[in-house]
């Protein structure tokens, strides 16, 4: 029988190590439907499966101008559609306080985490749908002595995964022990007569896309060592 050789399993283990995702949440679990009735209000869901949702916890919040808005989690997507309005959509996984980039208190467990553990860079959302706009949103990180950073601003112009390093933070957060991560969208216009619809399917914490190339490419050629040994037996 052949066996694989070590340049091969090696490469097998260099892999999760280079490249492990963390989910923050990729709303599998906890699903609702707001279709209006708790617009303003912060709802907490606890109790979820902390491998789908990190802490176990989500806290969300929409603050709808006019009238027409559904909000939901099911099938593995967050969708919310929005009428002709201006709207102001977050969601907020782990304890935060009021700031200046979170405007309302977020009440929950500290997280307690290293962003950059196991080689994580970067936030990345992936969006299956966006129609009838664009939307802008940025991402809060906040520890327990009111520490905060902020990433740059971003757009989300129409389906894709979108990556948000974490070099684009700015502020005084320890990266080592982050108690609560927001992600905000603040200012979403819709004009009058039109509608958006905008859904994510996961937001989580990767490695820089340069080292999954280095995982892939190591993969690659453990695998091209094994495959010459084999046939040249």
């Amino acid at each position: 029988m052949n066996s694989l050789p070590m340049s091969f399993a090696g490469a097998l283990v260099v892999l999760p190590v280079c490249a492990q995702v963390v989910v923050i949440d990729n709303f599998s679990v906890g699903d609702f439907l707001d279709s209006g009735s708790q617009n303003s209000q912060i709802v907490t869901q606890s109790g979820l499966d902390s491998a789908d949702v990190l802490g176990g916890a989500r806290s969300r919040r929409i603050q709808h101008a006019g009238f027409g808005y559904v909000w939901d989690v099911a099938d593995n997507r967050m969708s919310v559609d929005l009428a002709n309005s201006t709207t102001i959509l977050s969601l907020a996984w782990g304890d935060l306080d009021v700031s200046g980039s979170v405007p309302n208190e977020y009440v929950g467990t500290a997280l307690g985490i290293d962003l950059e553990a196991n080689n994580n860079q970067a936030f990345q959302l992936v969006v299956p749908r966006l129609i009838g706009g664009s939307v802008q949103g940025e991402i809060v990180v906040q520890t327990s002595s009111l520490g905060e950073s902020v990433t740059t601003p971003f757009t989300l112009n129409g389906p894709g995964t979108y990556t948000i390093p974490f070099s684009s933070l700015s502020g005084s957060a320890d990266l080592g022990n982050i108690n609560g991560i927001f992600l905000h969208f603040p200012d979403i216009v819709v004009p009058a007569g039109n509608t958006l619809n905008l859904e994510i399917g996961s937001f989580t914490m990767v490695p820089e896309p340069a080292e999954w190339a280095v995982a892939v490419g190591v993969g690659m050629l453990g695998w091209g060592v094994w495959r010459r040994r084999f046939w040249n037996r």
